[in-house]
């Protein structure tokens, strides 16, 4: 109740999930240590990352993000990078592309009464990792392969143990952002998916995404029951990519949480699809000092059907970025 009232005082938005889900329960143990990485944790650090050395993806490709150079195991999040193989010859082990999965780790106050929330599923799917070069280790293993590197994450990074609860947010409803295959191995793994949250304007293409898949590979996983963990959030355009309101702050946000390293708010930026959004972390709360991670083409750039319709001033000029980061590709800083 006073979370509630704390809530409404200061006109926060509320998660779009159900009075079940938002209890906190007991959750999974968290650990408190500082040491700079723990014993077992495989992550590397990413503001060391180079153009020269790209990471695409496979085992054990997760880093941690220091949102402030030499901070604590509180200052970071985790990202893993799932790979997409290219055109060739079997074996097939060349990657040519990867896609971010981004895991942050929930205060006990977040109203979701989830653990973690993970942005992102990557491809992980045989739909998405190329013909006739989808032989390799990915095509029999990809959506695991990503699930175990974010179970690495969660287990050996930030330590968490027991049954950990999750909260799912789709960048947008392309197959190699958000699949059920992924989902699936992750819940195999002692983890409870609580909601995946779709922006309104991709709700249909979100709850169809199995449907391409499997038409193009019978073998993949439907939602089945997931399907039903999927919700929207924000309001359903009348006319799609013509916001003339622009989502500035995190009171103006349809969807936010609360994370160790401060709030992360949806700001919707409709083009490559409909529904496309992009996370906003205001580090430490401050609207000064803010990272955004891209859930589809950067803004005025992509192929030229991609529409990326979104006005300038509400896709470009927001106040206060430090850094951005894209849907592909490596952090950089």
């Amino acid at each position: 109740m006073i979370l509630f009232l704390l809530s409404v005082c200061l006109g926060l938005p509320f998660h779009a999930t159900s009075a079940s889900q938002s209890s906190v329960g007991s959750g999974p143990v968290r650990s408190d240590s500082q040491p700079e990485r723990p014993a077992g944790c495989g992550a590397t650090n990413a503001r060391e990352n180079s153009s020269r050395t790209p990471i695409l993806g496979g085992p054990g490709a997760i880093q941690y993000v220091p949102v402030v150079p030499g901070g604590k195991r509180k200052d970071r999040f985790h990202v893993a990078y799932s790979a997409k193989t290219g055109a060739g010859s079997p074996p097939c082990t060349n990657r040519v592309n990867n896609s971010l999965i981004s895991v942050f780790q929930l205060t006990p106050f977040d109203r979701s009464g989830s653990d973690i929330l993970i942005y992102g599923t990557g491809y992980g799917t045989r739909f998405l990792n190329g013909s006739p070069c989808d032989g390799a280790e990915y095509r029999a293993r990809g959506a695991r392969i990503d699930a175990e590197n974010v179970a690495d994450i969660v287990r050996r990074c930030l330590e968490l143990r027991g049954t950990v609860k999750v909260d799912v947010v789709v960048p947008h409803s392309h197959a190699d952002h958000i699949n059920p295959e992924f989902l699936h191995e992750l819940e195999s793994m002692n983890f409870k998916v609580q909601a995946i949250m779709t922006h309104a304007d991709d709700l249909g293409a979100t709850r169809n995404v199995d449907v391409a898949i499997t038409a193009a590979d019978p073998n993949t996983s439907r939602w089945g029951s997931l399907r039903d963990l999927i919700q929207p959030y924000g309001t359903k355009a009348s006319v799609p990519c013509l916001q003339t309101v622009c989502t500035e702050r995190i009171e103006d946000s349809p969807l936010y949480y609360l994370t160790r390293q401060g709030p992360v708010w949806m700001r919707e930026r409709g083009g490559h699809t409909p529904g496309a959004s992009d996370l906003v972390l205001d580090i430490g709360s401050d609207t000064r000092n803010r990272i955004v991670i891209y859930g589809s083409s950067p803004p005025g750039t992509g192929p030229a059907t991609t529409a990326n319709c979104m006005a300038p001033t509400c896709s470009t000029n927001l106040m206060g970025v430090y850094k951005t980061f894209p849907a592909h590709g490596n952090v950089r800083f």
